[in-house]
C-alpha cells in the first residue's frame, strides 16, 4: 500500500509508523502494516478497585485500508517505537474516537 493512497494519514505514517503485523484470530493469513502508537489510553480505575493495573492498554492506529475489521483478540506484532524490539500485543477493544480512515485500537501486552 503506498502511502499516498492515505492523504491524512500517510504523512503520520511516514514520520511516525512502525512495522506492525497484524494476525487475525480467524488464523487467516498475517497482514502486514504500518501503525502509530498514540498516548496510553486514560483509563479511571473501575469502582472497588484498590490496586492499579500493571499494563496500561495502549492505542494504536491502523490505516482501514490495511485490514477490514479488527476483532477482539486479534494479535499484533509490533515495536514501540521505530528499531525497538518486537513485542506480541493483543486488541482489547477500540479507543472512543471514530476516524473514517483508521481503527484506533486498544492493544495490552499479550501474556507469552
Amino acid at each position: 500500500m503506498g502511502l499516498d493512497l492515505l492523504p491524512s494519514l500517510g504523512p503520520a505514517l511516514a514520520a511516525f509508523g512502525v512495522p506492525a503485523t497484524i494476525t487475525p484470530n480467524d488464523l487467516t493469513d498475517p497482514i502486514v502494516t504500518t501503525g502509530i502508537w498514540s498516548s496510553p489510553a486514560v483509563e479511571p480505575d473501575p469502582y472497588g478497585q484498590e490496586r492499579a493495573k500493571l499494563d496500561p492498554r495502549r492505542v494504536l492506529t491502523i490505516p482501514r485500508s490495511a485490514i477490514e475489521e479488527i476483532p477482539r483478540a486479534t494479535s499484533i506484532e509490533a515495536a514501540e517505537y521505530d528499531g525497538g524490539p518486537v513485542l506480541s500485543w493483543k486488541v482489547d477493544g477500540f479507543d472512543r474516537t471514530v476516524e473514517t480512515d483508521c481503527w484506533r485500537v486498544l492493544v495490552s501486552r499479550a501474556r507469552e
